[in-house]
């Protein structure tokens, strides 16, 4: 009973840690320190802007490997993902993060959006903790994510690489996944209208998935 109960206590700490960072935006502080820093080279500032897949406290933190990947090279990698961001969100921080004049942003957003299109208690919900100015919808999407991108385009300095929305789960043929597909067209579109670099990490999970659920196909 008490090896339970330590193992019960145990978990609990875990699971309030992970809570705790999961919440925890004290990582943003970078960004302040780089902008009033002389250190850093802003020919090789990339900064990562996004939501909690950006953030990835709670899933696989993407930042910090190719943080490992590019350092040894005189990068400087910021990570700017803040999680249950929607697009409108990013955008309203837009000057926080171009204010170094980063060379690199790679823009992953629009899970939380599509997830708001997808279920009206959702969006309720993000209305209320992400204090937005309407029920969104993918034109409120679509319009902040092509904002965004205005933003960046009148940075002169920064080239914006866009990356597509992921699978949201692993099993295929959800509601949402209509959704998530609108919403990469429309990111792929934009990539393709503007001739900025897309990585399709949809396309690429997709065939991961597959080939898991089909191993001899």
């Amino acid at each position: 009973m008490l090896i339970l109960l330590f193992i019960g206590a145990g978990l609990a700490i875990w699971l309030g840690l992970r809570i705790a960072r999961a919440f925890d935006q004290s990582h943003l502080a970078r960004l302040d320190g780089f902008h009033s820093s002389l250190a850093a080279d802003p020919r090789k500032v990339v900064v990562c802007l996004g939501d909690s897949l950006t953030h990835g406290n709670v899933s696989y933190d993407y930042v910090h490997a190719l943080a490992g990947r590019l350092e040894p090279s005189g990068y400087t990698v910021l990570n700017a993902g803040l999680n249950g961001d929607l697009a409108w969100n990013v955008l309203e921080r837009m000057d926080v993060v171009l204010k170094g004049a980063p060379s690199f942003v790679v823009l992953l957003v629009g899970t939380n959006d599509a997830r708001a299109c997808e279920s009206e208690w959702a969006a309720g919900g993000y209305v209320k903790r992400k204090k937005l100015p309407q029920i969104p919808d993918a034109a409120f999407f679509e319009d902040h994510y092509d904002a965004i991108l205005e933003a960046l385009a009148a940075s002169e300095k920064t080239q914006a690489i866009l990356v597509t929305l992921p699978p949201l789960g692993e099993r295929l043929g959800e509601p949402i996944d209509v959704q998530v597909e609108q919403f990469n067209g429309l990111i792929r579109g934009q990539a393709e209208q503007r001739g900025l670099p897309c990585i399709d990490l949809n396309a690429s999970l997709l065939t991961l998935i597959r080939e898991v659920e089909n191993p001899e196909a």
